[in-house]
């Protein structure tokens, strides 16, 4: 007997935050026989939000499940986007007046060279990501095939697609970003000593992530974030400033900035040197913090820390403990291992040769 608001893309992006916290309540069809999917989701001041789901709106290994706090956010700038600008205008200091196929084989295999891939991507999916989103902006009108493999990139590539597609209509069709976040109470992360989901939201958002003006619910999440950012503070860990998270959200980038690395570093190893004697204790093995040494074993289990899963590594006596959110949260029990806690991607996995049976 309650309705719920039907959220969109629109919604959010009008707003300063452009993100909404919420509990879900709900996870099903749209109606019944229908294959598209949907959320209800509850704030703090028990109003209700209908978040239709696209195929791009979770990401793999974090499907939201009812009970789940969950972050809510505008899709935002494409990241393959910010790509094609910045070869564009490299073309421009060339004399260039359009970017070739060649250009875009070239710059992923220096992502590739440079390790800076988006996690799980090989150099040849990623040139066919760019590719693919190059052929729908054609579509749109926004770019315009020069010659064969060749194409001719606005100098305002963003504002020229939200033109676009806000005259094409599909700017009212685009699905929200749904992220997944832990069971436990956001109350209760408060004075957690690792990493929690409210220090992912205050990352990307800062301490004021709400559907502004809610009220109550506005001053209650507020208050939430704002009590971690003090807890955080004494104990010394800085968040990114203002300038740095808006580079984050703008250039839709699958990974953090430099900038934040040391924070979410430094949370993340010391939930789990608090974490590693409970494990220890029942196992009398050694743990080892993952570093700059890669380890290598086998994925055993998981556990949570701090309300997030992690999966625990063992080999000969001795464990560590990776992340199982984001591209990690796909990690089989079993598979082989290498770990290490680089200065680019928080922490890589490179899955190893099976021995044969």
């Amino acid at each position: 007997g309650r309705g719920a608001t039907r959220l969109s893309a629109r919604d959010l992006s009008d707003t300063r935050a452009r993100a909404l916290l919420g509990k879900v309540l709900y996870r099903g069809p749209v109606k019944e026989l229908s294959d598209s999917v949907e959320l209800i989701i509850e704030d703090s001041t028990n109003s209700l939000y209908r978040i239709a789901l696209g195929r791009y709106s979770e990401r793999g290994g974090q499907i939201s499940r009812e009970g789940d706090w969950i972050l809510v956010s505008s899709p935002g700038r494409n990241a393959a986007d910010f790509v094609l600008s910045k070869l564009a205008t490299d073309a421009l200091r060339l004399g260039r007046s359009a970017i070739s196929a060649r250009d875009l084989e070239r710059y992923a295999l220096e992502r590739e060279a440079q390790e800076s891939l988006p996690a799980g991507a090989t150099w040849q999916s990623y040139l066919a990501r760019l590719t693919t989103r190059l052929k729908s902006l054609e579509d749109l009108g926004v770019v315009r095939s020069e010659r064969e493999s060749e194409w001719s990139i606005p100098s305002d590539l963003k504002g020229a697609v939200e033109q676009a597609e806000r005259a094409s209509g599909r700017e009212e069709k685009r699905h929200l970003a749904v992220e997944r976040g832990t069971a436990l109470p956001l109350s209760h992360q408060v004075n957690e000593q690792g990493y929690t989901w409210l220090d992912q939201v205050l990352v990307r958002f800062g301490p004021e992530t709400h559907l502004a003006p809610r009220g109550e619910a506005a001053v209650e999440i507020s208050e939430l974030l704002s009590a971690r950012t003090q807890v955080l503070k004494d104990r010394g860990f800085a968040l990114p400033t203002d300038t740095q998270r808006a580079q984050l959200i703008s250039e839709g980038k699958d990974h953090l900035p430099e900038e934040a690395i040391p924070f979410v570093r430094g949370l993340l190893l010391q939930g789990l040197m608090h974490a590693a004697p409970h494990v220890a204790r029942s196992t009398e093995e050694t743990f080892i913090a993952p570093g700059a040494k890669p380890f290598r074993g086998v994925v055993d289990g998981s556990l949570t820390i701090s309300g997030l899963q992690y999966s625990v590594v063992r080999a000969q006596g001795a464990f560590t403990m990776v992340p199982r959110w984001g591209a990690r949260a796909e990690l089989e029990k079993g598979a082989r291992v290498e770990v290490t806690l680089g200065n680019r991607f928080l922490v890589r996995q490179q899955p190893t040769v099976r021995e044969r049976e």
